[in-house]
């Protein structure tokens, strides 16, 4: 699926959990499991506009990259510099 198609996609199920909570009582379980999803589609359309926007000032940036596969252990698997990095950047971008 292209990037343009993704991205209308999640608009379209946006739209969808927008429509759905208003039907859903306020405060109610289903209420806030939409307005989580609402939230999660609006920053994956923040990522993909970002990968498109960058990708239109550097193809480079939107070129396949290669990820190193994780080690078999578990133990040693979280104690990877790869894991230990991609943590790192998740706690950075969170903030």
């Amino acid at each position: 699926m292209s990037r343009d198609k993704t991205i209308q996609r999640i608009l379209e199920l946006s739209a969808e959990a927008h429509i759905a909570r208003r039907r859903a009582p306020k405060d109610s379980p289903a209420f806030h499991a939409l307005t989580g999803a609402i939230a999660a589609y609006g920053k994956v359309l923040t990522f993909l506009v970002a990968v498109e926007t960058a990708g239109k000032n550097s193809p480079q940036l939107t070129d396949p990259l290669e990820v190193p596969q994780p080690e078999s252990d578990p133990q040693t698997a979280s104690q990877s510099p790869f894991i230990s990095s991609l943590f790192k950047q998740i706690s950075v971008s969170s903030n």
